[in-house]
């Protein structure tokens, strides 16, 4: 406490037999105290803490765990197809892939594996529609043609892009992975038909064409637009009023 005395104006000194004295507190710098810390938990009353917090991280992580997508788990387990199963693809606009994998070999009826090169990237389901087409349809008239199939030469799978990378034009398939574009096939013995010599095996092209256009929704080759003079494209775009799309001329 400070005891402050107050002079009068008329007066030239203090005087405190004259004058009542005022109190003034000055503010306190003191530091509050903390409450007091609680006991500490019995052994038994520990381990129960410890338990509860042990189930809600282990809760917490399986809600925060997401659940597998169903088209590549059933691509994954049917056992036709060598693919590796890679993160969701994220692009600009609508360019994406939610559920990818990587397409390396298609696995026939009796065991042979047809190495699909260069690797491709597309979707978990489209993969699986590949390979129904190979082993269906592409792979007995492969048998017919020369012995069988022992490579699929491929070329683009997914890939950020316009139709024919053509400046403004609508986004392809291949935006999507739900697309594969190939080059030709490699049979028994070594021989390989490309697509852009159809006149090695025209039959055998005839009905690549046919058995594809059956199977996809888009299919264009030779003289089609002029984007597919040396390559096939198959792809699943859904049109309405189930429109497809077939255009490859032979010779």
């Amino acid at each position: 406490m400070v005891f402050v005395f107050i002079c009068p104006a008329n007066s030239g000194r203090l005087s405190p037999s004259s004058h009542h004295a005022r109190r003034v507190q000055e503010p306190s710098d003191a530091v509050p105290t903390p409450p007091p810390r609680p006991p500490d938990l019995t052994p038994a009353q520990a381990a129960k803490t410890r338990a509860t917090e042990t189930r809600v991280i282990e809760t917490h992580s399986q809600q925060a765990a997401p659940a597998p997508d169903a088209a590549c788990t059933h691509a994954m387990s049917s056992k036709r197809l060598v693919a590796e199963l890679v993160s969701p693809v994220i692009g600009p606009d609508q360019c994406g892939i939610a559920a990818p994998l990587k397409l390396s070999a298609i696995i026939l009826a009796n065991g042979a594996r047809i190495p699909v090169e260069p690797i491709s990237l597309v979707r978990c389901d489209f993969a699986e529609a590949f390979a129904d087409w190979v082993r269906e349809d592409l792979e007995p008239l492969a048998q017919i043609s020369g012995g069988g199939l022992t490579k699929i030469l491929g070329s683009d799978g997914y890939e950020c892009r316009s139709r024919n990378r053509v400046v403004g034009a609508i986004i392809s398939e291949h935006a999507a992975g739900d697309a594969l574009d190939l080059r030709g096939f490699t049979l028994h013995g070594g021989r390989t038909l490309l697509i852009a010599s159809v006149s090695e095996d025209p039959g055998f092209m005839t009905q690549v064409r046919d058995k594809s256009c059956a199977r996809f929704t888009t299919v264009l080759g030779p003289g089609s637009d002029g984007y597919h003079q040396t390559h096939m494209h198959v792809d699943r775009k859904v049109r309405r009023n189930g429109y497809r799309v077939c255009q490859w001329k032979m010779g």
